[in-house]
């Protein structure tokens, strides 16, 4: 996975299904891209209201759109979700677009989210409204090819993130996402 945070309060949330299925790999990887291109995933419903179920819908959304920038470098749609401050977010962007703007691509590494535990994030003037997430995200192999055809190998992982999303100007927006 390209790198890609969260905060525990209150009961734990049943852990969502996850957005996709990792996928089984062989044990060399293929060099030939992939014919048929992914479809860029559709903001759900849910995800348009500010309440503690459509940050989780947006969070998972999230990931969905991480998944399709992986697979195919278009990053305009990942750019949009996240906030100006988010660092890590625009690093992980910078690097998927650069990945594909120097001919090289990416193969596997779909994300996962397998739990989100959610706090309330709010302002005594509740000027300010969102949730500190806490995400345990499993990735599957990945395969970094550069336009040398020189490849770099990811094994499988499941790691924990910290994300803050707060709601703004009618929508979600990831604001911070940091690993642990």
């Amino acid at each position: 996975m390209l790198a890609l945070s969260s905060c525990d309060g209150g009961s734990d949330p049943a852990d969502p299904s996850p957005t996709a299925q990792p996928s089984a790999s062989s044990s060399e990887p293929s060099t030939t891209p992939p014919t048929e291109k992914p479809v860029e995933p559709v903001l759900p419903a849910a995800a348009t209201k500010a309440t503690e179920a459509g940050a989780r819908a947006f969070i998972t959304y999230y990931f969905d759109v991480i998944n399709y920038a992986q697979a195919t470098g278009e990053v305009s749609t990942l750019n949009a979700l996240s906030a100006s401050t988010c660092g890590a977010c625009e690093d992980l962007a910078e690097r998927l677009r650069n990945q594909y703007e120097d001919g090289g691509r990416i193969d596997g590494g779909v994300n996962s989210l397998k739990s989100i535990s959610a706090t309330e994030v709010t302002t005594t003037s509740k000027a300010a409204y969102g949730f500190q997430m806490k995400l345990d995200v499993f990735h599957d192999e990945q395969t970094l090819t550069d336009s040398d055809g020189d490849t770099e190998e990811r094994g499988a992982a499941t790691n924990a993130f910290t994300a803050l999303i707060m709601w703004a100007d009618g929508r979600w927006r990831l604001d911070v996402l940091q690993v642990g």
